[in-house]
């Protein structure tokens, strides 16, 4: 027989679960910004380390607080030239991936909530150019954290603006790996 307080246990887990799943939600949404990848240009004589970034996401809030969120992300392209002993050399590398994250939100005021997301990006960079008068070309997977933050904010109850940084390694080469950080803004629409 259930005393009183097995009881009571009881019905706060099940209220805790049904007010759990009310706040659970999906979401999508899309975002522009621009990347910016710290890579030493010290040899070349022109280096472009900046372009455009869009992000297409998706995620899941399980409750108030957590969540899991899965972005594709193209990182743009950044170039370099230089002037060496066997002629000229240029590069161009270009990234893209997929991210899977976990996401912790926290309500600010009313309409805002800031959110901090850790998890592994999957990140394709292509590498395209030439150095005395060879083709330079190749392509490496790469398996890194990402690490990411932000804001949104309700326009209404079922689209956000959001705004976001985030970060992770790209390796470049073998041997050779940099820091992309990504800063964007686009719309969140949950259903």
């Amino acid at each position: 027989m259930f005393n009183t307080k097995t009881m009571s246990a009881v019905v706060a887990l099940v209220a805790f679960t049904f007010s759990a799943n009310s706040m659970a939600q999906a979401y999508v949404g899309g975002t522009v910004g621009q990347a910016r990848w710290e890579t030493s240009c010290s040899q070349a004589s022109f280096c472009d380390t900046y372009d455009t970034s869009f992000s297409v996401l998706g995620g899941y809030h399980f409750n108030a607080n957590w969540g899991t969120e899965a972005s594709y992300t193209s990182l743009g392209t950044i170039h370099a030239s230089s002037y060496t002993a066997t002629g000229p050399a240029a590069a161009s590398i270009k990234a893209k991936g997929f991210d899977l994250s976990g996401v912790y939100r926290h309500q600010i005021m009313e309409k805002v909530e800031g959110f901090a997301k850790v998890g592994i990006a999957f990140t394709k960079a292509e590498t395209n150019g030439y150095a005395g008068g060879w083709p330079i070309n190749g392509s490496l997977n790469s398996t890194k954290p990402v690490f990411g933050f932000g804001a949104t904010y309700a326009i209404t109850p079922r689209m956000a603006l959001r705004a976001e940084i985030s970060s992770r390694k790209v390796d470049m080469t073998t041997t050779t790996s940099t820091t992309a950080n990504n800063f964007s803004v686009g719309l969140q629409a949950g259903f």
